[in-house]
């Protein structure tokens, strides 16, 4: 099954501007004048017909996907504003498991309910105001914690990805927003994927005062 892209749409503009920073740039700061992204924790589950592969996932996970028993989840969490790296998590959990599930259960590298883990290092952070906000985050795989074989994603593989959170997610207290939206995530010829409804927590430091 060849990439293609989704009929739902990644957050306008970003897939142009954010592809181009990708390539012959060292890591980027955001302008002081733009608000930081301070920490994160979003997850939501994944229909399977919007995760688009080269080959097909693994039978065995389409199969148990199948019966109901679990569903698939994509979750980003473990932000560090300072090494500007964060955990993504491409996982099987039970419909009954809480979104976002607590941290001890996500699976660990070697468990069979792991379908893809890796630590993603930011280069670019881009913010499109409005009502909601939208963040798009660039950079490339930095380690590769675990998951299928079938699923290869090499280390240095360049990704995308975007969402939109309310206004109240902008804190100088650090409170943090629950509400989130449209998450897409793409590694150009590996993967792309779509959920419409992530829920968690985030924390973004307001742009300095012009």
């Amino acid at each position: 099954m060849n990439v293609y892209s989704l009929r739902q749409p990644v957050i306008a503009g970003f897939l142009a501007c954010v592809a181009t920073s990708l390539f012959g740039q060292t890591p980027t700061t955001s302008s002081p004048y733009e608000p930081e992204l301070n920490s994160i924790v979003l997850e939501s589950k994944v229909d399977l017909a919007n995760v688009k592969t080269p080959a097909p996932l693994p039978g065995e996970v389409v199969g148990i996907l199948a019966t109901g028993i679990v569903e698939l989840r994509a979750r980003l969490d473990k932000y560090d504003p300072v090494a500007r790296t964060f955990r993504s998590t491409l996982y099987l959990a039970q419909p009954a498991t809480a979104i976002p599930a607590p941290d001890a259960l996500v699976p660990a590298p070697g468990d069979l309910t792991l379908v893809s883990q890796a630590v993603l290092r930011v280069e670019s952070i881009y913010h499109v105001k409005g009502s909601p906000l939208s963040i798009g985050l660039a950079g490339r795989f930095a380690t590769i914690l675990g998951g299928s074989p079938q699923l290869p994603i090499p280390t240095g593989a360049p990704f995308l990805c975007s969402f939109s959170y309310p206004a109240s997610g902008l804190s100088a207290t650090g409170e943090p927003s629950a509400t989130f939206g449209e998450l897409s995530f793409l590694i150009p010829g590996q993967l792309n994927l779509y959920a419409p409804a992530p829920v968690g927590s985030i924390t973004v430091t307001p742009p300095a005062s012009n």
